[in-house]
């Protein structure tokens, strides 16, 4: 066994065995200092003396001992030298300069790393408020329960940060083992901070008793403390969490699914909340959940006669995204269109609803259009045209901001010409419009941009244009391109025009190169009256889901 000796001249630790002293260093000179090899190989003869054969194998044997002896050292360096690394490492820790960082900035950096934990994983549909099925705040594998058991440092920093701990609250069923244990910890890390929180129920098999008690409880104890919810659960668990909640005094908005509700189902939820300015309800119709006064914001489905009449009397509202079901709702239902004085920013995904509201302060439409109204009116262009114009010559109101997507834009063909020319629209400051640019639908929206000498000019107060740009599917130059250059040259020329704005959806290098040419195309138009931006995506049909997108 090695042990260490030290010089007592110099302090040097020597690594070799006791009986180093012992070991003479004159052997392995005379073998580096030999040429008894080499006069060995110079003779011609094959066969050793017998005195030679007896030397080389002696020396072999000698050899073979000291490279054990080397090898044995060296192994035993290298696991002293890892050791002092490690030991050097760890006190160089010490002196890390995150551990220097003010606390705000490290909590700061303790969120950052529990956002990215909670990004939706291989899910295009950014606005889902849903989270993989693999994040619960009672996985002891999630960000913060980690991060608290880096060192004490981080530990107290985390343990005395509630703001940590209330933020993405994920109350997910079935709960593991120990979820009460689990719960009661995490509730008091919280303190009394406001609590953002996801309530996911399990569709794909019926709850438990145990997992009701669990939910129960932990509604019990923190719903006084909601600010945000987002509830995706069966009918099973909206029951059991209707009878948890007692008062929703800090709540202000709320998202509710309930898989395969019942059509006789109403809720109260709302009304315990005196704070809500946000709801939104994707399963339930607007009768089946009533609404406190305070409502600015909402987003819902129109599935029975009276919802639009029931969204009317909210004094307060001013946004509104609406879904019509037209299997429920037929226009012979509601002769006379409802009057929603008060809305000033409308989000529809099926047109159909214009037919049946009048909104006389309306300031900005967003027009998207569902698959199935595509397939119902896709024959009947006229229709679509006709909602859109009868709806804002009955409002009367100064519309400036419109958005229209490429589907809707699709369905109305040549009919955008005369309904972009008309008096409804004349006020438009703002025009967002999704186009396909080598499809014929494309360049009959912008022809209908473009001014033409000795006729009025469309859109004359149009001041920011929005051009969401999708790839040419049978083209790599199309021409409709050069007609929207053309169209913003004349409108920049005209004065029609003082920002261009474009996005583009980005699926592969090959779009991306003609991506940078259509934008070259475009900044060469800018002067100092047209001012370019290129903006991340974000068409029509995805516009209101940063008003009612995921919790952050």
């Amino acid at each position: 066994m090695l042990q260490s000796c030290t010089c007592r001249n110099c302090g040097f630790v020597s690594l070799l065995s006791p009986d180093c002293e012992r070991q003479p260093q004159a052997p392995l000179k005379a073998f580096q200092n030999s040429n008894i090899v080499a006069q060995i190989l110079r003779q011609s003869r094959t066969m050793l003396h017998p005195s030679e054969d007896a030397s080389i194998s002696a020396d072999i044997l000698e050899l073979e001992r000291l490279q054990s002896f080397y090898e044995a050292q060296l192994q035993e360096v290298q696991l002293h030298r890892r050791a002092v690394i490690d030991a050097l490492e760890a006190r160089r820790s010490i002196y890390a300069p995150i551990r220097r960082l003010p606390r705000d900035i490290l909590i700061e950096i303790f969120h950052l790393v529990r956002h990215s934990w909670w990004q939706h994983i291989n899910d295009g549909r950014r606005w889902s408020p849903v989270t993989p099925e693999r994040q619960s705040s009672l996985r002891l594998d999630g960000p913060l329960w980690v991060l608290g058991r880096v060192c004490g440092l981080w530990r107290d920093t985390l343990h005395t940060s509630p703001a940590s701990w209330a933020q993405n609250v994920v109350v997910r069923t079935p709960f593991p083992k120990h979820a009460r244990e689990i719960w009661k910890t995490y509730l008091k890390r919280t303190g009394e901070h406001p609590l953002t929180v996801q309530v996911v129920g399990d569709i794909e098999r019926s709850s438990s008793v145990e997992d009701d008690e669990i939910l129960s409880l932990f509604v019990q104890e923190s719903c006084h403390r909601w600010k945000d919810v987002i509830i995706d659960v069966t009918m099973h668990h909206m029951d059991c969490l209707e009878e948890s909640i007692s008062r929703l005094p800090m709540l202000q908005t709320i998202d509710i699914y309930v898989n395969h509700p019942d059509e006789n189902y109403c809720s109260n939820i709302c009304l315990k909340a005196p704070q809500l300015w946000r709801a939104m309800f994707s399963s339930l119709g607007i009768s089946q959940v009533k609404l406190p006064p305070c409502i600015t914001h909402y987003s819902g489905r129109i599935t029975r006669p009276n919802d639009l009449q029931l969204l009317s009397h909210q004094s307060k509202l001013r946004v509104c995204h609406l879904q019509l079901r037209l299997r429920y709702v037929t226009p012979p239902l509601i002769p006379v269109p409802v009057i929603m004085p008060h809305i000033q920013r409308l989000f529809v995904e099926e047109t159909g609803i214009l037919d049946l509201v009048t909104l006389p302060r309306l300031e900005s439409l967003v027009l998207a259009m569902s698959s199935r109204e595509r397939f119902v009116e896709r024959r009947d262009r006229t229709t679509i045209s006709a909602w859109i114009n009868h709806f804002l010559q009955r409002s009367g109101c100064h519309l400036q901001s419109l958005s229209m997507g490429q589907h809707i834009l699709f369905v109305l063909g040549l009919s955008i010409h005369n309904l972009l020319a008309s008096d409804a629209f004349s006020t438009l400051s703002f025009l967002k419009v999704e186009l396909q640019i080598d499809a014929d639908w494309a360049d009959h929206v912008v022809q209908s941009l473009t001014p033409c000498s000795g006729a009025p000019a469309p859109l004359p107060n149009l001041f920011h244009l929005v051009l969401c740009i999708q790839p040419a599917c049978f083209h790599s130059h199309p021409v409709q391109w050069h007609s929207i250059v053309n169209m913003i040259r004349a409108r920049r020329d005209a004065g029609l025009l003082k920002i261009i704005e474009v996005q583009f959806v980005v699926w592969d290098n090959g779009f991306t190169d003609r991506n940078h040419r259509i934008e070259a195309d475009i900044r060469a138009l800018t002067s100092d009256s047209l001012t370019m931006l290129v903006e991340e995506w974000n068409p029509p049909d995805e516009e209101h889901w940063p008003v009612w997108g995921s919790l952050q």
